[in-house]
């Protein structure tokens, strides 16, 4: 920035005055970064790219690891557009999952937003070492030992969450009667909504190892059981809440001829056959049938809607 300089008339001070005047200059754009804008715009393809692959997964292991076993028919079949609608479906259930998890049990949503409290203050308080700058002090470097040990311990903990007979219990199967229905509708929202809350957990442990000034060793412990333990979880995230968002979903009623006074819910498809659910004297039956040429719709609801409406009915 150039200086133009002017002395001042003589004073009877000792130290002489001067005056300054700064002119504004003009920035000049380094001509790389008109060379990086390709590599920006492939960058945004490729995240774009990725996450839409991410959600497309979630949908068809929701679907079919959650879903599909959930109704007695892990033959159900699926095209590729229906698994990335699928997917967003699942996300757009999330808020739901969190607020029925703290009307069925506000102490599982207490504990686990402890979980998610306590990465995200370290998020906050951490700063990662600079090599060759000042030494940290000895509470920070005992509490980011500390943060890196318990960042592994959680990762044990969500292996131990995903093969636990608590969840397993919960996460059961369509029931043969009405009767349960409601008490099993619960558990699977809570068992999604526990998968949903400890897989953010499980996220910002991940982000909070890689600013911890820890020795290599225990980062690369840590990390490498708190990522295994993340993938995991997001495995389980995908079939419990893609579970639960499929049976919140709004499907067809179909009239079949057989009983006009009772139609059957459209569950599925699989390679041969059209699945349907239908009601018979308070017992869930899911059917297999042929595909028909025509077929006559009645409306439209979900899973739970239509056993909740056929038992009131009877």
């Amino acid at each position: 920035m150039p200086n133009i300089t002017r002395p001042m008339p003589r004073t009877s001070s000792p130290r002489p005055k001067m005056l300054v005047v700064r002119q504004p200059v003009k920035r000049v754009h380094a001509r790389g970064e008109h060379r990086r804008l390709p590599v920006n715009l492939a960058i945004g393809v490729i995240a774009t790219a990725g996450g839409l692959l991410i959600l497309w997964l979630m949908g068809y292991i929701g679907y079919h690891l959650g879903y599909a076993p959930l109704i007695h028919v892990p033959e159900l079949t699926q095209d590729f557009g229906h698994a990335l609608t699928a997917g967003i479906r699942t996300w757009l259930r999330i808020p739901a999952l969190i607020l029925q998890l703290g009307l069925a049990h506000p102490t599982w949503l207490m504990i686990t937003f402890v979980f998610i409290a306590i990465p995200a203050a370290g998020l906050s308080a951490s700063r990662p070492g600079t090599p060759g700058g000042p030494r940290m002090s000895p509470p920070a470097i005992v509490f980011s030992n500390a943060a890196g040990v318990i960042a592994g311990l959680y990762g044990v903990l969500l292996v131990s969450w995903l093969a636990s007979p608590l969840r397993s219990d919960l996460f059961q199967p369509l029931p043969v009667t009405t009767q349960f229905i409601n008490s099993w509708y619960v558990d699977i929202q809570t068992v999604a909504g526990l998968d949903t809350l400890l897989l953010i957990a499980a996220a910002l442990w991940t982000v909070l190892m890689f600013r911890l000034a820890i020795d290599t060793w225990l980062r690369v412990l840590s990390a490498s059981v708190i990522i295994f333990a993340t993938c995991l979880m997001i495995a389980g995230f995908s079939y419990s809440a893609g579970a639960a968002a499929q049976l919140s979903a709004q499907r067809s009623l179909l009239d079949l001829g057989s009983s006009p006074t009772h139609p059957y819910l459209w569950l599925g498809s699989t390679k041969d056959h059209l699945v349907t659910l239908s009601l018979h004297n308070s017992s869930c039956r899911v059917q297999l049938h042929n595909h028909p040429g025509t077929i006559t719709t009645a409306g439209t609801a979900s899973v739970i809607e239509f056993l909740s409406d056929s038992t009131e009915t009877e």
